[in-house]
């Protein structure tokens, strides 16, 4: 029964009707009295009723009893559209009208009023929005801002927007309605209003505590909650039997929607007995609403699941019973890392108090807490409001835009940290929507304009201009929803491979040509089959809706136009520039140093850069809504965003200017390194110098001017100069000449383009002004310069070879290099190298002379006065140049000098001569100063080089070929010689063009001994059937064909002289004739003496390889060396004329092991001596003993020589070849170094 009525005149009706006002049986109803005085005589007051009290319902119609609603409407908000709705239909029920006659509802998408409605029920941010129309809330005479201690981001603005019209508003009546919490700050903000308490429920509430083991608010464990609510259910229904009562309904409170899944999914699975699991979220449909506030079947116990949705304004009715998690979503913007976070919190204790009081209203209730009570303590009095804990850039825009004023100094109930309204103003400037002097932007004021998040708005103007506007306006639609798709949806047929912006639009197509083909209640079908959000999709259409209200003159994509990928992804990056992210192993590294990480299932492949829509921040930074981007995109969309380094400026001989490496970042993160840019638009006075230094000095430039042309000839002649005479103070540096360059044309001129155009319009003597001299280059114009010491061309005995200088201390082309075709380098004489130039002679004398030890250096002093008086006793033509100054010193001091001293001496390297071969092609092949190593290292090319052109196989000499000894050739300009030869090539003779005189030798020789042994074919037939020493010596010595034509050459040379050349058909025949008479009792004797010598060998490695004993180890050791030596490959280690006296010498060795016992201190000293002859002629041949053919025959036999030695010295009884002794052989070594 009502416990107060009263009739007004109808506030719609015009005929003198009455509405009858019925007041219910509430606490609000008992402070009526006091509230209509307040209301009277204040023009704002504060209403603070505890849950239940009837403040929602009742205070719209108390205003209508005083008279207003008439003329304007009432206004009355609420903070989320599901309680505008059902508060807006239970007062329409308690007016006993229908819904949208004296009582309605506007929400986003939905209107139930009309213009002459007394009461209007909206949300908190469609009032808002009105103000940007009807600043002063014209049409409205009173504005009731319900549950103000949720303290929501609107609320908080709301209250402060009307604060500042209230003294232009005086008729304006504003009831703030607030919960028991912390309400002293809503009078104070109103320059201290009275305020109204009013007593709250009516039954009270039993408080429990029933703490969850290891709850973890971060965590949110789904499992855990509904396990533990899945007891307390239990619990209560014991209760319940207790006492006897029918099942009360429960309302539980959970963080989220995921956790109402979770929990709804375990209560079913855990069949309890007549239990109805009920979901209220925000988003919730109408229809499953109606199942909540319309209860149908009585018969079973409800558990509604809620979010925070149902801690404020909604009264779930038959609650007798709260669970109370203890947690809530609540959102937090961090102004550092620009993250809008969603944390698991605990809840404050005042949101505890308050899901408590949704219980109890009817008849006494119980809340149980899934915590305890010292946790209950321990937590804040108050959830922080949400002004202070989350993004402003839309308040700042809001402000801007209504012409509020300053923001920091903007009456808010609770003024937020002035660093985070700074943040909102510096997004605002990021997105070109404020000024410096913080004022709205043109772009700025048509953002404002749009109902949607300040990015989302820049990003649709932008594609407004790129013409990707109907695109881009569905996925912004999109982003400003949750997403409609559940979790089990399937997206392979809408999926974008590389950019789920664009599956967004292909989601969108798919649903409408749905949409399209259905009907309406197919279509619901349709959705639920896809595992599609109906409710959502209607929200997506509705917003992209009012968003082509913004742009009227945007029209629909045709249907068969192809997406500009590009551009519609550099118009979403207008608005997400900050997050975007390179790749970097398994996460993303982002704008102010922030890293995130991107789901594996987001994109086909790893891309190397990412857009993200959002960054949530939960363990770590996840991004979400991504697409693959490319840094020049970025880089397009926002220009006045970046910063810019640069760095390295060079010279480009290609674009003829000065350029620089530019690198571009975007709040510290690098889109594009080490660009080049035209370093002119930087800093010209630099780039004109780097185009004077490296353009006109150092001729890195392209163009025909001719006085380039010119001055490059002059600036090499003054290089070579000073190379040639290694003097750097004789040239004016690069810096100096800078200076000359720039006296003579505009300061404007700083690359090859600007020259060029100066120089059409110069005059002749400015042009003129440019060409060089050498005096212009001098630093001394008095100074004579005379480099005719320095020839441009090297003479070397026969080769005459172009010669180059370097002033290049430390570098290896320091000094004089002179170039050597490939073909030409066996013909180099180490000889002739050692002269250098001519007037660098005297300087390398004078190194050498300081090169000797003491005891002789002293006797030279002043050494530069020496050499002087020497120089002219030296001639090239006498010889190397260390023999010339070993004699000249020997005659000046009287101690024998030897000229190999100065080969273990290492003078300065820039005095000897660099050598550069080059190739047919004119490319350096190899260059270095030491001529025998580097003919080593190209011994393999030179010798495929000389192979080049044999063609025909020769048997016997041709008849009338007579051979040169050399023939003269020209190649690349240089006169060298050639050397035309028979050749061996696997066994078979050619006829080849040698360019080294002693492989020419060598070469010939082996194929001329293979012409006469094909000449000698019957005889070498003979001696293969009819000799037994000879097949025997070729069993021991031959493995195979190749071998035994080795063998048969070898026989035939050890008919002839050693070194014999045969160059003529004359000399082949006469040769060929002496051969046939002696090849075959040489060829006996030799088979006789080989066969008996690998017999002796075998025997002399038998008893050498027994146990030794130790005073015998060194002397068995150099046996075993030797015969080593000696017996390894005796076909190629040995002179064919030295082949008959092996046997010899390993008999000598056998002797040498027979009288070791009684002779070991004197075998010891013979060793020794030969040890120190064999050291003396390694210095002469360093391959020794390998390359016998290609040394000095001299030295060959001096090598045999020692052989004879070891003869003499050991078994002196074989008797020897040649005479020999210690002292000859040391003196033959001596005399051989000096010549």
């Amino acid at each position: 029964m009502p416990s107060f009525t009263c009739e007004i005149p109808h506030p719609r009706l015009r005929d003198q009707s009455l509405l009858t006002l019925n007041f219910p049986d509430l606490p609000v109803t008992d402070a009526l009295s006091e509230l209509e005085a307040a209301f009277r005589s204040h023009q704002v007051i504060i209403v603070v009723g505890e849950t239940g009290s009837g403040k929602t319902t009742q205070l719209p119609k108390l205003c209508l009893k005083l008279g207003r609603g008439k003329k304007k409407q009432i206004v009355h908000t609420q903070p989320r559209r599901l309680a505008a709705r059902s508060v807006a239909t239970r007062i329409a029920e308690e007016l006993q009208s229908d819904l949208g006659d004296l009582c309605g509802y506007q929400v986003r998408f939905e209107r139930k009023i009309s213009d002459g409605t007394p009461i209007k029920l909206v949300t908190d941010g469609l009032l808002l929005a009105e103000f940007r129309n009807d600043p002063l809330l014209e049409r409205y005479d009173t504005v009731i801002i319900d549950e103000a201690h949720e303290r929501s981001l609107n609320i908080d603005f709301l209250l402060g927007i009307l604060k500042t019209i209230l003294p232009k508003r005086p008729d304006l009546k504003v009831i703030v309605t607030s919960a028991t919490i912390n309400y002293e700050k809503f009078s104070t903000h109103f320059l201290d209003s009275p305020v109204i308490q009013v007593s709250g429920r009516t039954y009270p509430v039993e408080i429990q505590y029933h703490p969850m083991r290891d709850l973890d608010a971060s965590k949110s464990d789904g499992f855990g909650l509904a396990q533990a609510i899945h007891q307390a259910v239990l619990d209560l229904r014991a209760i319940d039997r207790e006492s006897r009562e029918p099942m009360g309904d429960v309302l539980a409170f959970l963080p989220g929607e995921r956790e109402i899944r979770d929990v709804s999914h375990f209560l079913r699975q855990a069949a309890v007995d007549r239990l109805e699991v009920l979901p209220l979220y925000a988003r919730l449909g109408a229809k499953e609403q109606q199942r909540i506030f319309n209860p149908v079947n009585r018969g079973s116990q409800r558990v509604v699941l809620a979010t925070n949705v149902a801690e404020t304004s909604l009264t779930v009715p038959g609650i007798r019973y709260v669970i109370d998690s203890g947690l809530a979503r609540i959102s937090r913007y961090s102004p550092r890392s620009r993250i809008q976070r969603l944390p698991i919190e605990p809840i404050s204790q005042a949101s505890a108090n308050q899901r408590s009081g949704r219980c109890g209203r009817t008849q006494p209730g119980i809340a149980i807490r899934l915590y305890d009570e010292d946790d209950f303590k321990a937590r804040p009095e108050f959830t922080d409001a949400e002004i202070l804990r989350t993004n402003l850039a839309s308040v700042v825009l809001q402000c801007l835009d209504l012409s509020l004023g300053d923001p920091l100094e903007f009456p808010f109930v609770d003024p937020p940290e002035p660093q985070l309204i700074r943040d909102g103003i510096q997004q605002l400037r990021e997105l070109d929507l404020v000024t410096p002097k913080v004022s709205l932007t043109k772009l700025g004021q048509r953002v404002a304009s749009i109902p949607l998040d300040p990015r989302i708005g820049r990003i649709l103007l932008d594609a407004e201009s790129r013409r990707v506007f109907w695109e881009v306006s569905i996925v912004a639609s999109a982003l400003s929803i949750q997403d409609p798709r559940e979790s089990t949806f399937v997206d392979s047929s809408i999926s974008d491979a590389s950019s789920q912006f664009v599956s967004l639009l292909n989601l969108w197509k798919y649903v409408e040509n749905a949409r399209d083909e259905l009907s309406n209640s197919k279509f619901r079908q349709w959705c639920i089959s896809e595992r599609l959000n109906h409710n959502r999709l209607r929200e997506w259409r509705e917003v992209h809706r009012q968003t082509l209200l913004s742009f009227r003159d945007q029209k629909r994509a045709s249907e068969g136009d192809e997406l500009d990928r590009e551009g519609f992804h550099i118009a979403l990056l207008t608005g997400f520039s900050s997050q975007i992210g390179r790749r970097e192993e398994a996460d993303y590294q982002g704008v102010r140093n922030r890293r995130f990480r991107v789901p594996k299932t987001a994109l086909a492949s790893k891309a190397a850069w990412v857009m993200a829509g959002e960054l949530v921040e939960t363990h770590r930074i996840i991004a979400r809504t991504v697409a693959q981007i490319e840094p020049k995109w970025v880089i397009a969309a926002v220009p006045r965003l970046l910063k810019y380094t640069h760095q390295e400026p060079f010279w480009s001989k290609k674009q003829g200017r000065a350029l620089c490496y530019r690198s571009t970042r975007l709040f510290g993160l690098t889109l594009r390194e080490r660009e080049p840019v035209r370093y002119a638009s930087i800093d010209p006075n630099h780039a004109r110098q780097l185009f004077i230094t490296e353009g006109l000095i150092f001729g890195e430039i392209k163009t025909r001017l001719p006085f380039l042309t010119h001055n490059r000839g002059i600036f090499l002649e003054a290089s070579d100069i000073e190379a040639k005479l290694r003097r750097v103070d004789l040239m004016k540096s690069p810096d100096d000449m800078a200076d000359w360059f720039g006296s003579r044309f505009p300061d404007s001129i700083t690359d090859v383009q600007t020259l060029e155009s100066w120089w059409k319009t110069a005059s002749k003597e400015e042009r003129q002004s440019l060409y060089l001299s050498i005096d212009d280059l001098k630093i001394d114009q008095e100074a004579a310069v005379s480099t005719e010491q320095y020839p441009e061309q090297v003479e070397l005995g026969h080769l005459t070879l172009p010669a180059s200088y370097q002033f290049a201390p430390g570098k290896d082309e320091d000094g004089v290099t002179v170039q050597v075709p490939l073909e030409a380098l066996m013909q180099l004489d180490p000889d002739n190298l050692e002269w250098t130039v001519p007037g660098a002679v005297e300087e390398k004398v004078e190194a050498m002379v300081r090169g000797l030890p003491k005891s002789i250096r002293r006797q030279l002093v002043p050494i530069p006065d020496f050499v002087r008086d020497i120089m002219p006793l030296i001639n090239p033509n006498s010889g190397s140049l260390s023999r010339s100054v070993a004699r000249c010193v020997t005659k000046r001091t009287g101690t024998p000098v030897d000229a190999v001293f100065w080969d273990d001496k290492q003078i300065d390297s820039r005095l000897k001569l660099r050598i550069e071969v080059v190739g047919s092609d004119g490319l350096v092949i190899d260059a270095g100063r030491d001529l025998a190593k580097l003919q080593d290292r190209l011994s393999d090319q030179f010798s495929k080089l000389q192979l080049t052109g044999a063609q025909e196989i020769y048997i016997d000499w041709p008849t009338g070929l007579d051979l040169a000894l050399d023939t003269g050739m020209v190649l690349s300009g240089i006169k060298m010689k050639k050397f035309q030869r028979f050749t061996l090539q696997d066994d078979e003779v050619m006829l080849t063009t040698v360019f080294d005189p002693k492989d020419a030798a060598v070469q010939n020789q082996e194929a001329v001994a293979q012409l006469l042994v094909a000449r000698s074919a019957d005889l070498f037939r003979f001696l293969k059937t009819k000799e037994a020493a000879y097949q025997r010596a070729s069993i021991a010595l031959c493995s195979n064909e190749t071998d035994q034509n080795k063998f048969n050459r070898l026989i035939v040379l050890s008919c002839l002289e050693p070194g014999e050349e045969i160059l003529s058909e004359t000399q082949f025949l006469d040769t060929k004739k002496y051969v046939r008479e002696r090849v075959v009792d040489q060829a006996i004797r030799v088979s006789v003496s080989l066969e008996s010598a690998m017999t002796r060998l075998r025997s002399l490695k038998q008893r050498l390889g027994g146990k030794v004993p130790v005073p015998w180890l060194s002397t068995i050791t150099a046996m075993k060396s030797h015969i080593q030596t000696l017996c390894e490959a005796p076909l190629c280690s040995i002179p064919p004329d030295r082949l008959i006296d092996l046997d010899r010498y390993l008999r000598a060795v056998e002797q040498r092991l027979e009288k070791l016992q009684s002779r070991l201190l004197l075998d010891a000293q013979w060793q020794k001596e030969i040890d120190d002859l064999e050291s003396s002629l390694k210095i002469l041949w360093p391959t020794y003993p390998n390359d016998w053919r290609y040394q000095d025959h001299q030295l060959v036999d001096l090598r045999w020589q020692i052989e004879e030695f070891r003869v003499l010295c050991f078994a002196q009884a074989l008797k020897t070849r040649d005479k020999v002794s210690y002292k000859r052989l040391s003196t033959a070594l001596r005399e051989y170094r000096k010549s």
